[in-house]
């Protein structure tokens, strides 16, 4: 099968596709080393050994300026991220074509307590502290 046939295929229906490809691949069994073997080589094998190495950039490039606004640290207010919510597009869907921005804009809307109960598993900062 060519190659656009099969991207077609796949896009039809990933999973089937997926299956397709991986029911003629036997299973490898369990390995036949310890885990221990297994620890000492990725320990040896993804290690770096300049870690700690400071890398300078190349000559004739200039270094950006320095940021002009301090980036704020501290947590948002309910109330900023009420307005966040509110302001939100229903552009965004997902894969399956549900829009996940429509489910919290109908949240917001019907279900005001949610994102009450939200705020508070949350912790916002609570404003003038």
């Amino acid at each position: 099968m060519d190659t656009q046939k099969q991207k077609e295929k796949f896009f039809e229906d990933p999973w089937k596709f997926g299956k397709q490809v991986l029911d003629g691949v036997e299973s490898s069994g369990e390995p036949d080393f310890s885990k221990e073997t297994c620890e000492e080589f990725f320990k040896s094998k993804y290690v770096d050994a300049n870690r700690d190495y400071e890398y300078e950039p190349p000559p004739g490039l200039e270094r950006p300026p320095l940021p002009q606004v301090l980036f704020d640290l501290e947590k948002p207010t309910f109330n900023d991220f009420w307005k966040i919510v509110k302001r939100k597009r229903n552009s965004s869907s997902s894969i399956n074509g549900n829009s996940y921005v429509k489910s919290s804009k109908k949240m917001h809307i019907y279900c005001g307590n949610y994102f009450a109960l939200f705020g508070k598993s949350v912790k916002f900062r609570t404003p003038g502290y």
